[in-house]
């Protein structure tokens, strides 16, 4: 469907309130119709949801609830840019969550957004610490919040120049994700990030392949930001790219 489209969807899934009042802030299917909005390019709309959200978590003092609002939070700042208040954001899911004993289904989700914003101010060795931190270095389950780890530590390898283990990252994310689709794709990098990495490895033809397919893909989401994204990474696997890189 369209980015349009989605969002009708979306705002009738909220059913003007009753989906986080009956589900509370500490349910997922809440934060899967933000990320939807987000997506489709209503970041303002998504905020406000994920501040009435917060507000639910703080008032009934659920640790969990303020978690998965601060990560959806930092995912939407991020987005829009504010990269100081997605990590402000990151840092508050980090704290709420305790670790990966505590809460091992979704703090990887909050390890995710921090390596995010720390990726894309090119604090590398800090990520990797923080990686380095809880296990996350190598092999990594297959779960919602593992893929999007798993999505984020090939944007951290990238920004660090191994280009190679950026594409297996991006390549498992893929094959996983095609097998059972549970990530919005419309609010990560990853056909682009997939097309540098093989752009920097020689492999010309198969990333201008990607690009084409994630040009045509955004071009029917219908969003801005997705035909930035589509036509920054064309640019990065076009000839003349090549020559300057």
């Amino acid at each position: 469907g369209t980015a349009r489209e989605a969002a009708e969807l979306a705002e009738q899934a909220l059913g003007d309130g009753v989906l986080l009042s009956e589900q509370t802030a500490d349910a997922l299917p809440f934060y899967q119709v933000a990320n939807v909005l987000a997506s489709a390019g209503q970041l303002d709309r998504a905020a406000d949801m994920l501040a009435t959200a917060r507000a639910d978590a703080v008032a009934r003092g659920s640790q969990l609830g303020f978690a998965l609002a601060s990560v959806f939070c930092s995912i939407v700042e991020l987005t829009a840019g504010r990269v100081g208040e997605a990590e402000a954001e990151a840092a508050n899911a980090l704290r709420a969550a305790g670790d990966e004993h505590a809460w091992p289904l979704g703090f990887p989700s909050c390890v995710a957004v921090m390596i995010d914003v720390l990726a894309v101010q090119g604090r590398v060795a800090e990520a990797e610490r923080l990686l380095l931190r809880h296990d996350f270095l190598d092999s990594l389950a297959d779960s919602l919040t593992f893929r999007a780890l798993l999505h984020s530590r090939g944007q951290l390898r990238l920004v660090a120049g191994d280009a190679q283990r950026a594409l297996v990252d991006f390549d498992e994310f893929d094959r996983r994700e095609s097998a059972w689709r549970t990530l919005n794709p419309w609010l990560n990098n990853h056909p682009h990030g997939a097309v540098v990495a093989l752009a920097r490895l020689g492999r010309a033809d198969e990333a201008r392949e990607r690009a084409r397919a994630a040009l045509e893909a955004a071009r029917h989401w219908g969003t801005d930001q997705a035909m930035g994204r589509a036509l920054v990474a064309l640019a990065t696997a076009s000839p003349a790219h090549e020559a300057e890189a």
